[in-house]
């Protein structure tokens, strides 16, 4: 590619973004109409009347924008059409009619206002509008009409092109602009002729063109003209217009290549802008040209104006072995003095900010039309992240071979073609034996695994090589010793060029201390459990019993209480109704404190009306005491599910509700209940603080969060807990609802 050609394509890199061919003629259209200057006189010769309006009002616009006074003399009975085509175009005709910047007239109240049409009095009228309209304080006059009225009986309208040739004469020295719009269709030869002859600039279709055919006014008021035979005077004019319309189409077409190329510079843009690399471009002395937002990123900032950043100069460079690059030795500066292409070569960039980042540079010349390099293009990636993952990796590698060494992991190879057996000291000693005693193959290898697991194993590598697959698996040796130990092994298939297994290489650790931990776990799990079960079933069933009876019985006695404390004869009345009054009150206060510990210690709604209506009156209180709004959404769980697993779903729930008025500082929390065919879910969102979630369930205090988790274990499902600082909290519980229930002999549907 040339550097013409690049700098053609991409220009100065303006805003990404493709506009149409329509949107931008009618934008050119304003833009030559915005360019019209005082002394200007116009013809628009139009053929339909939208034509028209795409001309006048954007005239009558740029007049207003540019503060002159707008004059736009219409026949009356279009008055209203010109109105709401301003309107439309966003003109306030209010406003600009009250602050004298807009009058809207018609033919009566100017050309011929006195019943006939004079020229030089129209010309003198519209000198007297301009010179109020500068005294005004408007910047110059901007006058448009429609001349149909010269088609009317009034006296003086064949003086129409005499009209229009005096008005050059007042156009030299003039501060206005006068746009006179004929319709094509309803004027004759003869007119359109000579209105082609008085105006300087001619609008045809919406190209404003100069007028190769004007005439001087001197020339067209002449007493002397030849005769000119209608039959010609029909052909000039026709030729006239051709001509025109043939500059037109030329300028037309033009503005089509324009609009064309500017659409495909967009394209070009877009892309260059959307790709990841950063591409920047620098002409023979290594100034930078132009460049994309992805190259300001890689850079660290925007090279400034009048910045010497020659080859990049903004920014230092490195070879990758830390060596700084000289500014004309940069791989750029290269292919600009030499043609070459650069592909693939590393460079590290140190940023303004002190921060360094590793490229892979492509490099390509821009030659001229000999094909001498004038410039080059530099298209760079950021590869720190690859050669960062690289380097983590070659660390990994360091310490897991470390790593094997200090927990005796030993190798192996076999040889499928021979099945000779290779093993490392680590793996000799494993097994107890000794190198320079034993020459293994693997059958001897299999003689010293336990019996009970040969069959195992050798089905498992026979089935591993057949499917051209790794393998891993457990087996059991007795030692020398008498000592038992589990090894773990681990292999894989090496295949030849024709894709066949010809050896097996692989290692073994012995895991026997883990494998005896995994195993003491599991049993202390079980018992842990199992435990946990027991306790949590004692606390619920006291719960329960402590419920019922402060529900019921005191419940009972207090309202028997109420009903006996009423007034008594003996007493005033007063007297007995102050203190039935003071019984009253205090009746209804136990009551409450009752109802309030009875819900504490057992919700009767949870066990009388199910999940959803237990978990609606919590929420009801949590708001009221805490302030914290609830939005609740729940599917699917309107039926009954089994108690332990309600009372599971619930609890999760309260504690976690309590964990958000404590540390959550918020004043909203999301609550989320759906069940499937086997299980129910329950969520409990917030957009608070956030914590650690391992460092808090690490931490002893966290009781609460480590008895949801020991609620959703004992049920066999799985607690998630997704936090962090400043990034808010979400809990999601799955119990699973296949969970028998011996009170009532139900799983947990």
């Amino acid at each position: 590619m040339t550097f013409a050609a690049l700098s053609l394509f991409w220009g100065e890199m303006p805003e990404v973004g493709i506009v149409s061919g329509e949107t931008i003629m009618k934008a050119k259209l304003e833009q030559e109409l915005s360019r019209l200057k005082h002394g200007d006189h116009i013809c628009l010769i139009y053929e339909s009347p939208a034509e028209q309006i795409a001309v006048a009002v954007p005239f009558i616009k740029h007049g207003l924008d540019r503060g002159e006074h707008c004059l736009y003399i219409a026949d009356e009975r279009i008055i209203d059409e010109v109105v709401q085509a301003l309107e439309a175009a966003g003109v306030d005709i209010a406003l600009e009619r009250q602050r004298g910047a807009l009058r809207l007239a018609t033919s009566q109240d100017t050309y011929v206002r006195d019943g006939e049409f004079a020229p030089q009095t129209m010309v003198d009228l519209i000198r007297q509008a301009e010179t109020e309209a500068l005294a005004a304080g408007f910047s110059g006059l901007r006058l448009t009409g429609e001349p149909a009225w010269s088609l009317g009986p009034e006296p003086g309208c064949d003086r129409l092109i005499e009209y229009e040739a005096l008005l050059n004469r007042l156009s030299r020295c003039s501060k206005s602009v006068i746009l006179c719009q004929y319709h094509h269709s309803r004027f004759d030869v003869p007119c359109i002729h000579d209105v082609l002859r008085t105006h300087p600039v001619a609008i045809l279709g919406d190209q404003v063109c100069p007028n190769p055919f004007y005439e001087l006014p001197e020339l067209v008021l002449r007493n002397d003209q030849p005769a000119i035979a209608p039959e010609f005077r029909a052909k000039r004019v026709d030729w006239w217009i051709a001509r025109l319309s043939q500059a037109n189409a030329a300028k037309q077409q033009r503005d089509r290549t324009e609009i064309a190329l500017r659409e495909s510079e967009g394209r070009f843009r877009e892309i260059v802008e959307l790709m990841p690399a950063a591409v920047y471009v620098c002409d023979g002395n290594g100034m930078i040209q132009q460049y994309n937002r992805k190259a300001v990123e890689m850079w660290g900032r925007e090279p400034g104006p009048g910045e010497d950043v020659r080859f990049c100069g903004a920014v230092q460079h490195f070879w990758p072995d830390g060596s700084a690059i000289p500014r004309n030795e940069l791989p750029i500066a290269e292919t600009i003095r030499n043609g070459t292409l650069v592909r693939n070569r590393e460079v590290v960039i140190e940023r303004a900010d002190g921060s360094r980042v590793v490229v892979m540079v492509n490099i390509a010349p821009i030659r001229n039309a000999e094909g001498a390099p004038v410039g080059a293009i530099n298209c760079f990636l950021d590869v720190t992240d690859r050669r960062q993952a690289e380097e983590r990796l070659r660390h990994s590698e360091r310490r897991l071979n470390e790593a094997q060494q200090v927990a005796h992991i030993g190798s192996w190879e076999r040889d499928l073609r021979t099945n000779e057996v290779n093993w490392s000291d680590e793996l000799y000693r494993l097994f107890d034996l000794r190198a320079d005693e034993v020459n293994l193959s693997y059958q001897q290898f299999l003689d010293l695994v336990l019996p009970q697991d040969v069959d195992r194993i050798r089905a498992e590598v026979d089935e591993a090589i057949r499917e051209r697959r790794g393998f891993d698996f457990d087996y059991r040796i007795t030692r020398s010793d008498g000592s038992a130990h589990v090894l773990h092994d681990r292999g894989r298939i090496i295949l030849n060029d024709e894709g066949e297994p010809i050896r097996l290489v692989g290692t073994a650790q012995d895991v026997t201390e883990i494998r005896q931990a995994e195993q003491a776990l599991q049993e202390y799990t079980a018992r842990l459990q199992t435990l946990s079960r027991r306790l949590l079933e004692v606390q619920e069933e006291e719960r329960r019993h402590l419920s019922r009876e402060l529900h019921d019985e005191v419940g009972q006695m207090l309202t028997a209480l109420r009903l006996i404390l009423k007034p008594d004869a003996d007493l005033t009345t007063n007297a007995a109704r102050a203190r039935f009054e003071q019984a009253r009150a205090l009746v209804d206060e136990l009551l409450m404190m009752v109802r309030e510990l009875s819900f504490d210690l057992r919700p009767a709604a949870l066990d009388q009306l199910g999940l959803v209506p237990g978990l609606l009156d919590l929420f009801e209180r949590y708001a009221n005491q805490t302030g914290v709004r609830v939005n609740f959404k729940h599917d699917g769980v309107d039926g009954r599910f089994a108690p332990k697993v309600e009372t599971a779903a619930y609890r999760i729930v309260q504690e976690g509700l309590t964990n958000v008025a404590r540390h959550g500082g918020v004043t909203g929390v999301t609550v989320r209940v759906w069940a499937s065919v086997d299980m129910l879910s329950a969520q409990i969102e917030d957009r608070g603080r956030g914590f650690d979630a391992e460092d808090a369930l690490a931490r002893p205090r966290s009781g609460g969060l480590v008895g949801m988790q020991e609620r959703v274990t004992l049920l066999g499902g799985q607690l998630t807990i997704e936090s962090r600082p400043g990034a808010g909290t979400q809990i999601t519980a799955e119990l699973p609802l296949q969970v028998s229930d011996p009170q009532r002999g139900e799983t947990g549907r």
